[in-house]
């Protein structure tokens, strides 16, 4: 990279709090990335045989009570990351694994843009 590129890239403005983390446009394309991953594995998952079923997990109660979309964890993440949530444990632990990973996405990606 040239050296005009690399003054850019250290002017951009990283996430430091949860706020901005959360209105990160990068940080919420990841959340939309995931949950649609999420969605398209449940549906191309093979039909189980004759007699078999699959074991229900949160993901098939998250489907069927219609809350298995990006907007859904957007909403919640601040009060669950801030110990302000009253969602189920259940819940709070599938929006916090994918929001995690999301972070985690968004810390490499502003890190991956740092380095000369």
């Amino acid at each position: 990279m040239d050296e005009k590129t690399n003054e850019v890239l250290y002017k951009m403005k990283r996430p430091e709090t949860l706020s901005d983390i959360i209105n990160d446009q990068y940080f919420i394309e990841q959340v939309y990335f995931q949950v649609n991953k999420i969605i398209t594995q449940r549906k191309l998952r093979p039909i189980p045989k004759p007699g078999y079923h699959y074991i229900r997990n949160i993901i098939d109660v998250f489907d069927e009570t219609d809350r298995l979309f990006p907007e859904y964890f957007l909403d919640h993440i601040e009060d669950i990351w801030t110990k302000k949530s009253n969602l189920p444990a259940n819940d709070r632990g599938l929006i916090t694994l994918v929001c995690n990973v999301c972070v985690r996405a968004t810390i490499a990606h502003y890190t991956k843009l740092e380095t000369p």
